[in-house]
């Protein structure tokens, strides 16, 4: 159920989305259908991946040429719960399970993801994760050199926006998380912003990365 606010960013309000919603399960349901072949047809997985991805999208609104999922009085861009995720998600997805009409949603889906007017600079609801899933969503539009280029603004931004949030401190420096609190942590802090330069720098599946095993080589 969609609520109307959900200020705190409530993880059990949150229908939408990477970490909360249909975008996750289409990642979910995509993986295992890859896992499942040759063994299987995995055709049953490879439809619930299209719906998935068609329920996710149904949920978003259009403002200005902005797409993002809509919670009531709020509409969300963010990489856990809105836009963003699409970035992470949609590249490791074969374009034959996408859903009629995702294609022509992807420029406008990047556009929500503009970081400059974020409250954060953390991964999953901060500035750090709406560059990361533009870069994403940009290169599913783009020539290869266009998808450097893509990457370098988003680290730039990135880079850019830690003058705007972190704090100094004696041994280096804490981003300022959800709830204007200083956090390493990889959900709003330090851990989650060197995550997504990480990602930038070495391209493909990010959501991989984060789940290989340590010292695996990329």
């Amino acid at each position: 159920k969609v609520v109307e606010q959900n200020r705190g960013n409530q993880p059990s309000l949150q229908p939408t989305g990477l970490c909360h919603g249909h975008l996750g399960l289409a990642w979910l349901f995509a993986t295992a259908a890859t896992a499942t072949t040759p063994a299987g047809d995995g055709s049953d997985l490879r439809s619930a991946c299209t719906r998935a991805l068609e329920r996710e999208i149904t949920t978003y609104r259009r403002q200005e040429g902005r797409l993002m999922a809509s919670q009531g009085a709020r509409l969300l861009p963010y990489l856990s719960t809105g836009s963003a995720g699409f970035g992470l998600v949609l590249p490791v997805i074969p374009r034959e399970l996408w859903p009629n009409g995702l294609a022509e949603s992807i420029p406008e889906l990047a556009a929500a993801c503009e970081a400059n007017g974020s409250m954060f600079g953390g991964l999953l609801n901060g500035a750090a994760g709406l560059a990361l899933g533009r870069s994403g969503l940009s290169s599913l539009l783009a020539s290869p050199a266009e998808v450097e280029q893509s990457a370098d603004r988003a680290r730039t931004v990135i880079s850019d926006g830690l003058e705007r949030y972190a704090l100094g401190l004696e041994d280096g420096a804490m981003i300022c998380g959800d709830g204007w609190r200083l956090t390493g942590d990889l959900a709003t802090g330090n851990a989650g912003v060197i995550l997504a330069l990480r990602g930038l720098s070495v391209g493909g599946d990010l959501i991989d990365m984060m789940l290989s095993e340590p010292g695996a080589k990329r």
